[in-house]
């Protein structure tokens, strides 16, 4: 090379690569400053934790129970562990990972409506509220996130067949509301593959579905049911509830709390929603809620919490499209009102406009956040309500002889941490409970675990407390320790 050729042109990142990865930093700075791990996670922890160690996909070494509703991401969970990680460290170090993957697809997906430009809005918004409400500590949700902003992506982007039943198959197999992801995406996908498509096409198109018989089969297989247990025990546990906490108050009750938390998510969403069905490329998006929200209403889910995550990643997406449309038609609105031809678009203003509601919205996200979780940039471990659990399982695993059997009605952390067998009085990995409470027993009657745990609040009537120790003289536990915590108190009982 001369010296007077001029040096080759450096090879720059893509400003949406850095955008990504902006906020992927930012995602996984809100995950580590604020992790908590949930006891329901820990459940499942509990079942990867036996696999490593040999005792297979069990929560009790022994009892073959479908008490964890996500077996694959328990199986992921299970290999981290097996690699020497902790689980909460494994799970949320690749949190951050589909936290990137999510942000990516949402940029696509608005590439696709023509509105890229809002990709800073969306991205900051879906970290925010996300910190807030989707990635429940420590479970599979950021994981299953992917495959729902995955299926989403490829329907709007008219992406092939077998792209859109692969995202769908892999939802279908890691939650079990992925069925509903996967017969939206059959019912919007499969009468084009069988109106265009010969014998051969519809093999290569619907490949990817095999991966849910393959699964279906495998969990028959290992549990001898395709339903959790989990599921009988909150369906049998709610039967008797009265007209308020009936499926259907349930179900509005929480597609009103879609749209008001976080408020600023929710308002945006919610007029995002009704703007949406002038966007010919969000009729796919549009359908799927409708379609979504029709399954749940038929079929009287047990647990009506599952469709949430769907919902508000649909959310994120009507939000930025209620931006657009306020930063495109207010300054057209205003210039006709005064009787002046709209100018052309002019790109400063826009973005000058979508950083402003930007700000708008966020900050005061960030300040609730900020204020609602006064330990900021605690150490990643377990969250302080939950660490009561901890410690009395720590309580308990030092003061037995042998193995500890324990009895409570929160099993995550001491199932965990105690190492012992558990019986669960909701059920969740307990189907005698289910059994019994079905025929009218109270549960508690029937054990006779060596300790048992039970969390007050300090909310509850004090009636509550009375009771419960009342009803612990009676079946021969005495109060061993208590373990105070922000909102009430934990009881160690051991049998006398």
């Amino acid at each position: 090379m001369s010296a007077d050729s001029p040096p080759p042109p450096r090879r720059r990142i893509d400003a949406p690569v850095l955008l990504v990865l902006a906020f992927g930093a930012l995602w996984g700075v809100c995950r580590f400053a604020y992790g908590e791990v949930n006891d329901d996670a820990m459940i499942t922890f509990v079942y990867a934790r036996n696999l490593a160690q040999g005792l297979g996909f069990v929560f009790n070494p022994g009892e073959i129970v479908y008490g964890t509703t996500t077996p694959l991401f328990g199986l992921f969970v299970s290999l981290g562990m097996t690699l020497g990680f902790k689980p909460w460290a494994w799970v949320y170090g690749w949190d951050v990972v589909w936290g990137v993957v999510n942000l990516w697809r949402l940029r696509q997906m608005l590439e696709a409506a023509g509105v890229v430009r809002a990709f800073p809005f969306a991205a900051g918004l879906i970290v925010i509220a996300s910190a807030l409400t989707l990635p429940v500590g420590g479970m599979e949700t950021a994981f299953y996130q992917v495959f729902v902003f995955g299926t989403l992506a490829a329907l709007m982007r008219g992406e092939s067949a077998d792209r859109i039943f692969l995202w769908a198959s892999l939802a279908a197999i890691t939650r079990p509301d992925g069925a509903v992801v996967f017969g939206v995406a059959l019912l919007l996908a499969l009468p084009r593959v069988l109106r265009h498509g010969d014998a051969r096409a519809i093999a290569r198109a619907t490949w990817p579905l095999l991966l849910v018989v393959v699964h279906a089969a495998a969990v028959l297989w290992w549990f001898g049911s395709l339903l959790p247990q989990s599921m009988l025990a909150k369906a049998d546990s709610t039967r008797f509830l009265d007209f308020e906490s009936t499926f259907l108050h349930r179900f509005f009750a929480d597609l009103i709390m879609l749209f008001t938390r976080p408020h600023a998510l929710g308002l945006t969403g919610a007029v995002g929603f009704l703007l949406s069905f002038r966007y010919r490329v969000f009729t796919p998006v549009n359908l799927f809620v409708l379609l979504y929200i029709g399954f749940f209403a038929l079929g009287r889910a047990p647990d009506f919490l599952w469709y949430r995550t769907p919902l508000l990643v649909l959310m994120f997406v009507y939000a930025v499209l209620a931006v657009v449309w306020l930063v495109d038609a207010i300054p057209i609105a205003w210039a006709r009102h005064r009787g002046h031809e709209p100018a052309p678009p002019d790109r400063f203003r826009q973005r000058f406009a979508v950083g402003c509601i930007l700000m708008l919205l966020l900050v005061p996200q960030v300040t609730g956040y900020i204020l609602l979780h006064g330990r900021a940039f605690r150490s990643l471990a377990i969250d302080t309500n939950q660490k009561r659990f901890r410690d009395a399982a720590d309580y308990i695993r030092l003061r037995s002889v042998g193995p500890p059997q324990v009895a409570s009605h929160e099993i995550g952390h001491l199932g965990y941490f105690v190492e012992g067998v558990v019986y669960d009085f909701e059920g969740l990995v307990t189907p005698e409970a289910v059994i019994e409470r079905a025929r009218g027993v109270d549960p508690f009657l029937r054990t006779d675990a060596q300790w048992f745990v039970q969390a007050v609040n300090y909310d509850d009537p004090p009636f509550i407390a009375r009771s419960l120790m009342e009803r612990t003289r009676l079946q021969g536990y005495a109060v061993a320790a208590v373990f105070p915590w922000d909102h009430g108190m934990t009881y160690v009982f051991r049998r006398e």
